[in-house]
């Protein structure tokens, strides 16, 4: 090449040579190269160096490859959901198991025991599960995954519908404010701050998020047809109950928006005894439960006169204490009424 010089030149000529990278590194020749490792398979076993002698060298090793599909079906049964799918990706022999309808059978029977669900529910899961395999399972699986589910309800309702509710993806909160479902329930107090229509299509009914699972699709407020469609709360004229408060499977083509007292717990106290069963047929019908009893967990006090141990009782442990008209109100307008526009004055039983 024209131009360069040899390394000999460079010296007699008084120049610094440049010099190659064997040149200024010269590497002995007693000296071994680098021997490459070769790139070893999940299936290949535990590396054995191929340098060594004697009974080390002919040491059999383990091929995951051949375990036989037993195994691999006691390994997937052994395994989390999401731990499963992530080993699958290095796993042919997983991948394969995950393909057939037995293993996800087994699993939803496993998971299904341990929710709240009645055994007609379990067998209808169980049943479409059997048909649709791991798409079955999945889909409930992944059911409110990335949702804020707000549980607004008694606490021994809560702690299955948080179990449920995070079996199926969801992030479970106590307040409202952030939430994007709220679901009423009983105990869950008064749900007049969501009745807002920038909040109304937020309210559930605590039984949707377990009629939603047994479906496997997100239900929707109203039936499809009804006249309140739209409405953010249940109409006992147009809407038809989908198996509020009942052990059979929940009715898929119900309405599942909140009633208009859902969640409350009601007591009276001085009411005459036709009024006291007409306040209480028509709290219930609104969706409240009604008690003889006065306790710390009740939400209201429906009262004929401000006197009286309940009434005592209510005003100690801050317990609003209301008339007959806040129910009728409630009734006649359609809507939540506050309860400090209805106070109980005068000493005279209703």
């Amino acid at each position: 090449m024209d131009g360069f010089i040899s390394t000999e030149e460079a010296l007699d000529a008084g120049k610094t040579p440049l010099l190659s990278p064997n040149e200024a590194e010269p590497v002995a020749a007693d000296v071994e190269p680098p021997r490459r490792r070769r790139r070893r398979e999940f299936t290949d076993g535990p590396y054995t160096p191929p340098n060594l002698a004697g009974a080390d060298a002919r040491r059999s090793t383990v091929c995951w490859s051949v375990l036989p599909a037993e195994a691999w079906q006691q390994i997937a049964d052994l395994l989390p959901d999401k731990e499963l799918v992530q080993c699958a990706t290095t796993t042919r022999s997983l991948v394969e198991i995950l393909e057939t309808a037995e293993l996800w059978v087994r699993r939803a029977d496993s998971a299904f025991a341990l929710l709240p669900f009645s055994e007609v529910e379990r067998e209808e899961m169980k049943k479409e599960v059997r048909l649709d395999g791991r798409r079955g399972y999945v889909t409930r699986r992944v059911l409110f995954k990335g949702l804020r589910i707000a549980l607004l309800m008694g606490k021994a309702e809560m702690s299955p519908a948080i179990q449920l509710a995070r079996w199926c993806g969801a992030k479970v909160q106590h307040s409202g404010q952030g939430a994007d479902i709220v679901l009423i329930g009983p105990g869950g107090g008064s749900c007049a701050a969501f009745a807002s229509s920038r909040h109304s299509h937020k309210l559930y009914h605590g039984a949707w998020l377990r009629a939603s699972c047994v479906a496997g699709r997100q239900l929707p407020r109203h039936r499809i047809g009804c006249a309140s469609i739209g409405a953010p709360f249940s109409s006992f004229r147009s809407c038809i109950a989908s198996g509020h408060g009942s052990n059979d499977t929940p009715g898929v083509y119900g309405c599942y928006a909140p009633r208009l007292m859902e969640g409350l717990l009601l007591s009276t106290s001085r009411l005459r005894a036709r009024s006291k069963e007409a306040v209480v047929m028509t709290a219930q019908l609104l969706g409240a439960q009604c008690t003889d009893e006065l306790t710390k967990a009740h939400t209201h006090l429906i009262a004929g006169a401000s006197q009286g141990e309940k009434y005592e009782f209510a005003k100690l442990h801050r317990i609003p204490v209301v008339s007959v008209a806040w129910l009728d109100n409630t009734l006649r307008l359609g809507m939540p009424m506050k309860e400090r526009c209805f106070p109980v004055s005068g000493g005279v039983d209703w």
